[in-house]
């Protein structure tokens, strides 16, 4: 398969509820293959590519659903973990997306990892993950359903997992993109670079580059956009009590 096509490898799920969850992926332009036990010893990079074992592997293996998730931007994958809820699907409890960190171990030795990530939240009671969504991700991701699939939609501020007692929040919803460069710069905080190929050539950046254009010719335009989700309101999207600090843009800094 093309090295940057976005695509969902899927375990365990040659059964009704994997074809539902791959005729979602259809919708949404994603992908699918389904990993057969006898590849599970190829590194994950060579299955993304679509490559075929010359033995077969016969080691240990295991029954969980699980999915790998390669090439898939953030926005896109947003729509990906919003189409579950929307189809009324369970989500797949155990994934992971392919980076240059883990695409040389094994489907097993990423089945093991997630499993013991997720026996380490549970022993330690975490509950909660805090996911770095910024208020200018809000505005691209309402852009790209809006205008790739004919939706107004946008990720949800908090998530509630039931099949894994977690809550996602997204705490940085109220700091534009810029405000978040600017803080990492000031206190030297780490910045890990996308692994992903096709950054920065993506349709998340063909409407960052067209909301840009949009904004200049309309000022306020992203806070128009980012109200009308909370006034519509889109689902867990009603504004807040309290008011949230001005963006620069908005205030003509």
């Amino acid at each position: 398969m093309p090295m940057n096509t976005p695509t969902i490898l899927l375990y365990n799920l040659d059964n009704p509820r994997g074809a539902k969850i791959r005729r979602m992926c259809l919708s949404l332009r994603l992908r699918t293959a389904l990993v057969p036990r006898e590849s599970y010893g190829l590194p994950l990079g060579a299955l993304a590519e679509g490559a075929v074992p010359e033995t077969p592997y016969s080691g240990d293996g295991f029954d969980d659903e699980m999915l790998l998730i390669v090439n898939c931007p953030g926005p896109l994958l947003d729509l990906f973990l919003q189409a579950f809820r929307r189809q009324k699907l369970a989500p797949v409890r155990l994934k992971a997306v392919l980076t240059p960190t883990n695409r040389d171990w094994t489907s097993q030795q990423l089945w093991q990892e997630l499993r013991r990530e997720h026996q380490a939240m549970q022993e330690r009671g975490i509950r909660k993950i805090a996911l770095g969504h910024h208020y200018d991700d809000a505005v691209e991701t309402f852009y790209m359903s809006l205008i790739f699939e004919g939706r107004l939609s946008c990720f949800q501020p908090v998530t509630y997992l039931s099949r894994t007692d977690i809550t996602q929040i997204r705490p940085l919803l109220y700091c534009g993109e810029n405000l978040v460069r600017h803080t990492a710069r000031r206190l030297s905080l780490p910045v890990v670079e996308n692994p992903c190929p096709a950054n920065g050539n993506t349709k998340r950046q063909e409407i960052k580059e067209l909301i840009y254009e949009l904004q200049g010719r309309y000022p306020g335009l992203k806070s128009r956009v980012f109200g009308s989700m909370q006034r519509l309101p889109l689902p867990e999207w009603g504004p807040v009590e309290h008011r949230r600090r001005p963006l620069p843009e908005e205030i003509g800094e």
